[in-house]
């Protein structure tokens, strides 16, 4: 069947794109959180590139994935740790 072949062409280039010591199994989820996180990703570089940031608090795309809910406070607490850091590095380069 034509559809079976081409999703095992997919499949294929998939796994190709995830390193072979990975862990990750190839299945519906890490799939969609990928494809969510490269997006995001792009969307932001994008942002970035458009507009003039004066401040950019750089938090890691690899702290958390699309279905990490129960880290959010975990995550929350993150940013602002590297919110002040921003801060503090943005007003040191106005002195």
């Amino acid at each position: 069947m034509i559809i079976n072949k081409d999703f095992k062409e997919f499949k294929n280039k998939l796994n190709g794109i995830i390193p072979k010591n990975s862990k990750t199994k190839l299945n519906y989820f890490t799939l969609l959180n990928k494809s969510i996180g490269l997006l995001t990703y792009n969307l932001s570089m994008m942002n970035i590139e458009k507009y003039k940031l004066e401040i950019l608090i750089n938090v890691s795309r690899h702290s958390a994935e699309t279905f990490n809910f129960f880290k959010a406070e975990e995550l929350i607490e993150a940013g602002r740790q590297t919110a002040k850091k921003s801060i503090n590095v943005y007003k040191t380069k106005l002195l």
